[in-house]
């Protein structure tokens, strides 16, 4: 049976972190385990509205889009056992209405049982379907801005002793069934190690992932991408009122082009994203300024044997590269026709966050995009660039009532003529949200 150099190195990782674990004092431990026994309920309802003229063309007609998440999750613990049971209805208004559809999105978005003291009084084992969150969500998130959001099948094996952190998990995104006597193979992985050094909020991170594409010479699925990140995350505030956010991040493994005779690519890509910022001391708006860069690596020969494209795994798509998600996955559409895909991507940006009021916050934020590797010039024949165009992002939140909060957006972009043709017009978004949420909890 072939095992992948990556999944090797996750998997030693986790038989350390097992090993670790049994010279950590236990005295130093503190958290979940000593709670004492709870039973509660968390309700939450967002609504989202959305005017959406992304198209780059003046002459579409727009019409509000409205989405609707509802959840509620049944929280429990006795003794060393705890569990966590969530609902979810995502609607979008019209699309999907109730009257008489069985096809409303409604699923068990959340369903695990966790078991404290296994074996050890600072291990934690958590079994089923969860969130996974890391850092500030840059390689693994849960979406939050998504009317679904993300969440992971396997396990998760959590070491605490308080200024160390490790999280070692096991997570399966498809499982692939038998057909005509022959399992489909391999499925798609996802497992990995983060470790955080309190003191110092420094995190340091190995993750792997695999994937399985249809070979069309074969008919079956086969393992398409063999990848292994590593890297580290870096967040501070400091006194002095500055503040850093830093993830690196560099890829290896292989990529392989299916066909009768498959060719195996070797990966070689890296991320870098660096966010900086100033809050104003004693000024009664509480100003605080920010710029940064976000940039992955990208091909500029795709007739090589090196794959340099960067992919951003399970990230958090929403909160990077402005607020429109143009660059999603990956920049953009996946459609060959794409000029910029697997290019890399450049974002330059800054803005200002201000306070106005207590419980209310307004940002704006500017984004000058461009790609890593230069691209095709979609107007001239002969034409390589880079510039993509520019993005303006105006957000507004406040708390309304206790339990009520209101959040309101308008972004514009400005594309480039070289990425969208010459008659391309600017776009524009506009969005206002309501999110409520109730919680109730017995001892």
């Amino acid at each position: 049976m072939k095992i992948e150099s990556g999944k090797l190195m996750v998997l030693a990782l986790l038989l350390m972190v097992a090993l670790f674990s049994n010279f950590a004092p236990p005295q130093v431990f503190g958290g979940m385990n000593d709670s004492e026994d709870f039973l509660g309920i968390h309700a939450d309802m967002r609504y989202r509205g959305e005017i959406n003229a992304k198209d780059f063309n003046s002459n579409t007609d727009v019409e509000p889009i409205n989405f609707l998440r509802s959840r509620i999750t049944l929280k429990m613990k006795q003794g060393d056992l705890w569990a966590k049971f969530q609902l979810q209805n995502s609607n979008t208004f019209d699309w999907d209405s109730g009257q008489l559809n069985s096809n409303v999105a409604g699923d068990i978005h959340q369903a695990y049982v966790g078991i404290d003291n296994l074996l050890l009084p600072y291990l934690t084992l958590k079994i089923g379907r969860m969130m996974l969150k890391y850092g500030d969500e840059r390689l693994v998130g849960a979406v939050g801005w998504s009317n679904v959001g993300r969440v992971f099948d396997g396990f998760l094996m959590k070491y605490d002793i308080g200024a160390i952190k490790i999280d070692a998990f096991l997570t399966k995104q498809v499982e692939r069934d038998q057909a005509d006597g022959i399992y489909n193979e391999p499925d798609d992985d996802f497992m990995g190690v983060w470790a955080k050094y309190d003191p110092l909020n420094l995190n340091l991170f190995v993750l792997y992932n695999s994937a399985a594409d249809s070979n069309a010479a074969t008919g079956y699925y086969e393992q398409s991408v063999s990848r292994t990140t590593i890297g580290l995350h870096y967040n501070n505030q400091y006194e002095s009122g500055l503040g850093t956010n830093f993830t690196s991040a560099y890829q290896l493994g292989t990529k392989t082009a299916l066909g009768t005779i498959p060719v195996d690519n070797d990966i070689a890509a890296w991320l870098i994203h660096l966010k900086l910022w100033y809050k104003l001391k004693d000024v009664s708006v509480e100003p605080s300024l920010f710029a940064g860069i976000d940039m992955t690596s990208g091909d500029d020969n795709s007739s090589d044997t090196e794959h340099n494209f960067f992919n951003d795994l399970y990230y958090t798509g929403h909160k990077f590269r402005g607020y429109m998600d143009y660059f999603l996955n990956p920049n953009g559409s996946t459609a060959a026709s794409n000029p910029i895909k697997e290019k890399g991507l450049r974002d330059l940006f800054g803005g200002l966050k201000i306070t106005p009021m207590e419980d209310a916050h307004v940002m704006i934020a500017v984004h000058n995009f461009a790609t890593s590797t230069d691209y095709q010039s979609v107007i001239a024949a002969n034409g390589k660039t880079s510039a993509i165009g520019n993005e303006i992002d105006l957000v507004a939140d406040f708390k309304l009532k206790e339990n009520l909060g209101v959040a309101a957006g308008y972004s514009m972009f400005m594309p480039s003529e070289n990425w969208k043709g010459s008659n391309a017009d600017y776009s524009h978004w506009m969005w206002l949200q309501l999110q409520t949420f109730l919680d109730w909890q017995k001892f």
